[in-house]
């Protein structure tokens, strides 16, 4: 599993085509994998374009945190 391999503030950037043949099962399947993901460990992110017609590609973004809500982010 390559979130448990991040370092504290590692990104992981995860794209997803639901439109393909099996697009719609690999999105239902990260879907659920996403939310199990311990919020004291993992922030998680997604980012869409609303205005597009059809199933577009999306990205999931996963920030390893430490601890508590927003204990070892580090600021720009």
């Amino acid at each position: 599993q390559t979130v448990n391999k991040l370092s504290l503030n590692g990104l992981l950037a995860i794209v997803v085509y639901p439109g393909h043949p099996a697009g719609a099962e690999e999105e239902e399947a990260l879907g659920e994998y996403i939310h199990l993901l311990p919020a004291e460990k993992f922030t998680v992110g997604c980012y869409r374009l609303e205005n597009h017609v059809g199933n577009g590609p999306f990205v999931y973004i996963i920030e390893k945190v430490r601890g508590g809500k927003n204990e070892g982010y580090t600021t720009c």
